[in-house]
């Protein structure tokens, strides 16, 4: 549950109204489990509009429901009553309301780091499945940096499509060979539009190159979260918190700040024999990351882990039971030892995982190819840009009184995780619901037909007084002329 409240404005006579929107799980027989979060609002005059994600029991988005898939509910607090319902036994609120879906509604301003990893190992083939692959020259094109690379290029041409002000860059990294680590925020400093060429120049220059380095995943990694929460130019700092100084709060809707890091091994800088050890150090360090983060909700942080999973590493290298440091080391001069992953092909799925969890919406997948790359990258953009629109005109509202509105959504496809009706009656983990609160200072009309009617008649009673009294006045002053002028008469 987050907060969202304007600042106190100059009210004429009531206090303000205030709207509390919330996402209920829909309840039907068989249900996905899923959340629905009001991310913004706007209010103009009587218009509210709202910008919601729906996500399901993995948090992953839901971008494909439809208007009818959604109901709309507006409470009057005052009185625990519906407002304007055409039938009470359907629960929810004869409210008309525009609808558009995450690929019409305009995406919000969004900076997104990718961070790519350049080290060794990227320069490896693209087939996975045949051993012995990094032992010998790779052309061009073949290998898993191409394969990365084909796949940002369509993540840039989707972001391409859905419009607004989406900006990129790709980061290299690592250290070693040709590369250094990142020291300066500076260096993160390359955003440009996706509709810019430097976006597609920067793509077909890291194709020149050949990746060499070792990999320093953390380091890198805490040094984007700075750039994003510390930023270096105030130029920067006014694109990721716009602020309005003369209402005093920030001016919506966010930017959407976000990391996606793709990697196709390990950190070499925290890293051990000693399982335990490299645990550990990792730990640490991403503690440290998460303490630059703060209470921040504007930044995500998605990891992508571009290899086999444990499964296929298994079978591939006949391994009889799977370790997290079961793989090849300096020690072993090159060779595989038997019932060892070459350090090459060795993907640390649970090193990204846990990296994925230190934001509450951040993504984690693994792919195998550029294809599976793709669709991993857009679903991050869906889950950074996808946000549902609902306006909706509230019907007579009246300054000073409290209304609930809630949302609700349905239908979701049948592959995801499902929850039994009863497992929602006792409100277990199958529903999850989040809510806004906000102060709604901007209609128009700031009392009820009512009222107005008996305002109206007041004042046409006023005007009737007043009216007679000056007709009352106007004839004694006559009156007193006809006298005055009959004494003086001869």
């Amino acid at each position: 549950m987050f907060k969202i409240t304007t600042l106190s404005r100059k009210l004429i006579d009531f206090t303000s109204l205030m709207i509390v929107t919330s996402g209920i799980l829909l309840i039907s027989d068989m249900v996905q489990a899923k959340t629905t979060d009001i991310i913004s609002y706007r209010e103009e005059q009587n218009k509210v509009t709202l910008r919601l994600k729906v996500t399901d029991s993995e948090k992953e988005p839901i971008i494909t429901l439809k208007k009818e898939d959604f109901k709309l509910q507006v409470t009057d607090m005052t009185n625990n009553k519906l407002v304007a319902p055409s039938d009470t036994d359907k629960g929810y609120s004869d409210i008309p309301f525009k609808f558009k879906n995450p690929l019409e509604a305009e995406p919000p301003p969004a900076y997104i780091l990718v961070l790519l990893d350049m080290s060794g190992s990227m320069n490896c083939s693209t087939d996975l499945d045949s051993k012995g692959v990094c032992n010998k020259a790779v052309p061009k094109g073949k290998r898993k940096l191409d394969a990365a690379l084909s796949a940002l290029t369509t993540f840039i041409e989707e972001a391409k499509k859905r419009g607004g002000n989406t900006n990129v860059a790709i980061i290299p990294f690592g250290y070693g060979c040709t590369y250094k680590p990142i020291k300066n925020l500076e260096d993160f400093n390359k955003l440009y539009s996706v509709s810019d060429s430097k976006t597609t120049a920067a793509i077909t220059n890291l194709q020149k190159q050949t990746p060499c380095a070792a990999t320093n995943i953390y380091h890198t990694l805490g040094k984007a979260v700075e750039f994003f929460t510390n930023p270096p130019t105030d130029e920067l700092k006014n694109k990721f918190y716009p602020f309005d100084e003369k209402k005093a709060e920030p001016i919506e809707p966010k930017p959407r700040l976000a990391v996606i890091l793709l990697s196709d091994g390990f950190d070499t800088q925290y890293d051990s024999r000693d399982e335990k050890k490299a645990r550990q150090l990792q730990k640490t360090k991403l503690e440290e990351i998460n303490g630059k983060l703060g209470d921040n909700p504007q930044i995500t942080i998605h990891t992508l882990g571009y290899g086999l999973n444990a499964e296929q590493l298994q079978k591939k290298f006949g391994t009889s039971q799977w370790s997290e440091i079961n793989r090849q080391t300096s020690k072993d001069k090159g060779k595989i030892p038997s019932g060892k992953i070459p350090s090459n092909e060795y993907l640390d799925v649970y090193g990204l995982k846990q990296i994925s969890k230190i934001t509450p919406n951040g993504l984690f997948a693994i792919s195998g190819n550029s294809e599976e790359i793709a669709s991993s990258l857009r679903l991050f953009l869906d889950a950074i840009l996808g946000e549902y629109e609902i306006t909706y005109t509230h019907p007579n509202p009246q300054r000073g009184r409290l209304y609930k509105t809630s949302v609700t959504a349905d239908n979701i496809s049948s592959e995801a995780t499902k929850c039994k009706q009863s497992d929602i009656d006792k409100k277990n983990q199958c529903e999850k619901s989040r809510f806004i609160e906000y102060r709604g200072v901007n209609f128009g009309r700031t009392a009820s037909s009512s009222i107005w009617g008996i305002s109206a008649g007041l004042l046409l009673i006023s005007g009737i007084v007043w009216f007679c009294f000056y007709w009352w006045w106007r004839k004694k002053i006559e009156d007193e002329e006809r006298g005055t002028s009959g004494q003086s008469s001869p």
